[in-house]
């Protein structure tokens, strides 16, 4: 039995239970956006620097992507609409509406945006990568890897491009490859908790379970309400025979807001039975 990549923001109560198995059911994308911790003199300043020149889109786009990351999805929005109108016809604008949409959930209109950055300029690595990204959380695996494959084999492109391809390699069931992309590119993005998730479901897949706890634990430093990602853990740990470890991720699991659900006391359950 194999695990399967979910959603890590969702996933059934008995299909977590069974986590420890293990399994857990096909579907979505590998993980939520990552939230990204910003400090308000950081806005603060990026708002001051995009207000003094009005010939400055980049700074427009960088305080809009600063906001997204706060889920001030109105204001990120209102940037991105004023660096269109001071560099119209920007590919780096339409990337940046990808990435806002994306953060939103709205994936479809992400990839729209995506696809008109690459028709201005098919070497935007950000509509590359949004392309990509989107392309997987629409169920389009194959098509995300063929993509990725093409526009990045040249090398050179990055580590979030390289975490992508990781990603496309393990939603196409290429598990031991996408440990490989993925491990490497996680030591240069150690605070990427979509990364990590990722890095986790394929090591569990290829059987590497303790590389697979180590990663699930790197997602939660960085994603702390990752419901899902603290029940693999408590899955891998338990498969590690690391009770404690199993202990320590289940209670935080439930006392998390999403715990209403039912899946914690679900996956404690089935501990218990196989004891």
């Amino acid at each position: 039995m194999r695990w399967a990549v979910v959603p890590a923001r969702r996933a059934t109560a008995a299909a977590l239970a069974l986590a420890v198995l293990p399994m857990l059911p096909p579907g979505g994308g590998i993980a939520s956006v990552p939230q990204v911790a910003v400090w308000r003199d950081d806005l603060t300043r990026a708002a001051r620097v995009a207000a003094s020149d009005p010939r400055d889109a980049d700074a427009n786009l960088g305080l809009a992507d600063q906001l997204a990351a706060q889920s001030r999805f109105d204001e990120a929005e209102a940037q991105l609409a004023e660096a269109g109108r001071r560099a119209p016809g920007s590919a780096a604008v339409r990337a940046g509406f990808a990435g806002l949409r994306y953060r939103q959930g709205r994936f479809a209109d992400a990839l729209t945006q995506a696809d008109a950055a690459l028709a201005i300029d098919r070497g935007s690595l950000g509509g590359q990568l949004l392309h990509v990204k989107s392309l997987l959380r629409l169920q389009r695996a194959s098509e995300a890897l063929e993509f990725a494959r093409e526009a990045w084999s040249h090398g050179g492109v990055g580590a979030p491009a390289m975490a992508a391809l990781g990603e496309a390699l393990l939603a196409n069931g290429r598990d031991t490859a996408a440990v490989t992309v993925l491990r490497r590119t996680a030591d240069e993005l150690p605070g990427d908790g979509e990364l990590a998730y990722a890095l986790g479901v394929a090591a569990a897949r290829a059987g590497d379970l303790a590389q697979a706890r180590e990663a699930f634990g790197r997602c939660v430093e960085s994603q702390p309400q990752n419901d899902t990602a603290w029940l693999l853990l408590a899955g891998t740990c338990h498969k590690l025979g690391d009770d404690a470890g199993c202990e320590r991720a289940l209670v935080v699991a439930a006392d998390l807001p999403q715990a209403g659900d039912g899946r914690a006391a679900a996956m404690r359950r089935e501990l218990l039975q196989g004891r």
